[in-house]
């Protein structure tokens, strides 16, 4: 889900436009369009689609922005949250190239429990610069969430093998378990055994 509307806070300068139109791409468009800031304690926060129709339930929030410092430095930066009250992330400095930033957030802030869909569809994400004493500008041209659903597999592991076939067998005087069978004709010899194969010794 990428940023849909401006949401409660909108401190940070756009380049062009509205805050929200510099953060809304699909794409990421880097430094074409982008809001920025030095301020400390700015926020940007915007609405996101609601969740519709029959999904699974949500397990988790992965928050992911796409953000660098215009130089190198030290800036600070938190993940911003709000719903029935405001939570931040854990600090962290961009760096002076374009990256997503990532965290999870495996329960809901407010109530430290399981997210539901309600909780979801109200609540605001955003960024916050939080640096007390930098000159570093940070610029950020992308804010997207991805959802973790109840009971949904991701890239499930191959299936495992076919156990051998107990018939199969690497040659008749190689064996080491035999068995007498009643007669058995192949071609014009006769034979008195049937091999077992035995997986741990061939």
């Amino acid at each position: 889900f990428i940023a849909a509307t401006a949401g409660s806070n909108a401190a940070w300068t756009p380049s062009a436009s509205t805050n929200i139109s510099n953060v809304d791409d699909t794409t990421p468009d880097d430094d074409t369009t982008y809001n920025v800031t030095d301020v400390q304690n700015e926020i940007d926060s915007f609405n996101f689609a609601n969740l519709t129709g029959a999904i699974q339930t949500p397990v988790g929030i992965q928050w992911l922005c796409w953000i660098r410092d215009e130089a190198a430095g030290n800036s600070a930066m938190q993940r911003v949250y709000i719903g029935a009250a405001t939570a931040t992330g854990t600090s962290f400095d961009p760096g002076a190239t374009y990256a997503y930033q990532r965290e999870i957030i495996e329960t809901d802030p407010d109530t430290s429990s399981t997210w539901t869909r309600a909780a979801l569809n109200a609540a605001e994400w955003g960024y916050k610069y939080t640096a007390a004493s930098s000159t570093v500008l940070t610029r950020v041209s992308q804010l997207a969430v991805e959802l973790g659903l109840g009971g949904e597999v991701i890239n499930p592991p191959p299936p495992p093998p076919p156990p051998p076939n107990p018939l199969t067998f690497k040659g008749y005087w190689g064996f080491d378990r035999l068995r007498p069978i009643k007669w058995l004709h192949h071609k014009e010899k006769q034979y008195g055994y049937q091999a077992l194969y035995d997986p741990q010794r061939h």
